[in-house]
């Protein structure tokens, strides 16, 4: 029986997942031949915009740098004209703090003279994270230092607290500790710390530098008190589910974002950005599974129809053209013509849905057939009967095997047909119509592979 013959062919689906794997490195690989091919170009036509925004940013660090170096030494400094007072307490571990970080402060400023423009960003921000954190650790022990004068002798710890608060309030700290012995230093230590923390997302970062912002205007210390208790501890505790977060799903987030962007690329699909979050994860996982979907069954009809093509080529089917049409956005179909025996041809329509058809016919300008070309047609159909087992076995040997049986139709010459040569881009056809022709080498490593 060979009249129309209507089937759908399905890949194996290791072959499926081999083949998406493929063309996903295809794609990242002529998108990095694109980034290349611009930097190229944009290193000829002089400094990049990129490049200026971060020697502008490493301009600032530098600047700030300097900054905080003079401040480290103003506090070491205002700590070391105390001796007096260490003195009368009988206490010389001041004096070993300041002997210690002296000699730290004396480094960084060594470290500071080989920093230039043409250190990398990150390193400056690194150094720079080093002279904040020891600015932070001196005038913290400022206020520890306080505490141990108070607890010896009641009237030098009045004298000294009003020299290092008012030194402090220079840097926007106040005098909190004159308030029932609450330490807010660990609020405020904690903020700070936040405050350069790479993990917080942006709108978790800028809530923390508003808050350091609202400190630094704060003067009473019972105000402080409140809030840090309130509004501080709120945002340090949003922060710490946060990073919680963070330290648990970071990774699958981002093992899950670069799928989608993959997705896309092999898709032809713009990617969004997404922000890292519990949220977010989970509508990756949707996203990439409806994606990873749609780019597999893509992937398998065009691998299925190039296979078909070839196998047919093989048997000595010549392609003589192909129509394609779009019913809509998401259901289109293309039909090549290839010459047959007897003088006919055989039409073959891949759908967007899977569906193959092989049908047999005469290509002609007219509708008009006579006896003798409808007998031409018969013995082609029997032809294609004998031939059709042939090709599934071709295609099974490529890891395409027969899915679902539409519509088998016998020899009959009620199934004589014409086909109009005028709707046919004749001797024009190389690619499966919308079908997005894949790439020779994935072809090739495909068919080197064993699948059955």
């Amino acid at each position: 029986m060979s009249g129309p013959k209507y089937n759908r062919y399905r890949m194996l689906e290791a072959k499926r997942r081999e083949l998406l794997k493929l063309q996903i490195q295809k794609e990242l690989y002529n998108k990095e031949n694109v980034r290349v091919n611009k930097l190229i170009i944009a290193e000829n036509d002089g400094i990049t915009v990129a490049k200026r925004q971060i020697d502008k940013q490493k301009e600032v660090t530098l600047k700030n740098i300097k900054t905080y170096l003079n401040n480290i030494k103003i506090e070491l400094e205002k700590l070391k004209n105390n001796s007096d007072t260490i003195i009368a307490i009988n206490d010389d571990s001041i004096l070993k703090f300041y002997n210690e970080y002296y000699q730290i402060y004396q480094n960084l400023v060594i470290e500071s003279s080989y920093l230039n423009n043409t250190v990398t960003l990150k390193e400056l921000d690194k150094y720079y994270q080093k002279i904040n954190n020891t600015f932070f650790e001196i005038c913290n022990y400022n206020i520890t230092s306080l505490k141990k004068v108070k607890q010896k002798e009641k009237q030098l710890k009045v004298d000294l607290s009003n020299k290092l608060n008012d030194n402090l309030a220079r840097y926007g700290y106040i005098d909190f500790l004159n308030h029932n012995d609450f330490d807010v230093s660990s609020y405020i230590n904690t903020i700070n710390e936040l405050a350069t923390n790479d993990k917080l997302n942006v709108s978790l970062k800028n809530n923390v530098l508003e808050i350091i912002k609202q400190l630094k205007t704060i003067n009473n210390p019972k105000t402080l008190r409140d809030f840090c208790l309130g509004i501080v501890s709120q945002i340090i505790n949003e922060c710490q589910n946060y990073l919680n977060l963070y330290n648990k799903d970071y990774q699958e987030f981002i093992d899950l974002f670069n799928e989608y962007q993959n997705l896309c690329l092999v898709l032809h699909e713009k990617s969004q950005y997404f922000e890292f979050s519990k949220e977010n994860l989970n509508k990756l996982k949707d996203l990439n599974k409806q994606y990873r979907c749609i780019a597999e069954d893509e992937l398998e009809r065009q691998y299925i129809a190039s296979a078909f093509n070839d196998i047919l080529i093989e048997m000595g089917y010549n392609l003589l053209g192909q129509k394609s049409k779009s019913v809509n956005s998401k259901t289109f179909y293309c039909n090549r013509i290839y010459s047959y025996n007897n003088g006919n041809v055989a039409s073959v329509v891949f759908s967007s849905d899977g569906q193959i058809s092989i049908e047999i016919g005469k290509l002609k300008n007219n509708t008009n057939l006579t006896n003798q070309e409808i007998d031409l047609q018969i013995k082609s159909m029997e032809k294609l009967c004998e031939d059709l087992p042939i090709i599934e076995q071709k295609l099974q040997e490529k890891g395409i095997y027969l899915n679902e049986r539409i519509l088998m139709q016998p020899v009959d010459k009620e199934f004589a047909q014409t086909f109009n040569a005028n709707e046919f881009n004749i001797k024009q056809a190389k690619d499966v119509g919308e079908y997005l022709p894949i790439d020779e080498e994935i072809l090739q490593y495909m068919e080197d592979e064993e699948w059955l």
